[in-house]
């Protein structure tokens, strides 16, 4: 991949994250790591485990900014600190879980684009000489 794919995939992680808040938000959602928890697992099927963990991370800290006392981010009743607790584990989890289908995904289809381009190559050769057959000279 090059850089402009980098950008590209690190904004759609933020926009996806950042829409996901603006939904919990507008509509009053009691429980904003449900709704989030959708945005980091998308980031995390289009980037892997990076895009994934930054995502999470800002949905970590809405939901710290949501679940605490006085939205002061620092004090918490013990019910909110429970809360926190599980959404990191479930963060987490999802993050690890979904990045590692995306590796696999991608290695895959790696495999399958080497076995096809090999695939192509003895569809135009003559198996026996290694000449180019008609089939080459038909595509061409």
């Amino acid at each position: 991949k090059n850089i402009k794919d980098y950008f590209k995939n690190k904004a759609v992680t933020i926009l996806i994250t950042v829409t996901m808040i603006i939904i919990v938000d507008a509509f009053k959602i009691p429980n904003p790591a449900i709704v989030c928890l959708i945005g980091v697992v998308f980031s995390a099927f289009i980037g892997g485990y990076i895009y994934g963990s930054i995502s999470g991370i800002i949905t970590f800290v809405y939901c710290a900014y949501f679940f605490s006392d006085n939205h002061s981010i620092i004090y918490y009743n013990n019910e909110n600190e429970y809360k926190l607790l599980v959404i990191v584990l479930a963060l987490v989890t999802m993050v690890f879980m979904v990045g590692a289908l995306k590796k696999s995904v991608d290695n895959h289809t790696k495999e399958l684009e080497i076995a096809n381009s090999k695939l192509m190559e003895l569809s135009i050769t003559d198996e026996l000489t290694g000449l180019y057959n008609y089939r080459h000279f038909i595509n061409t």
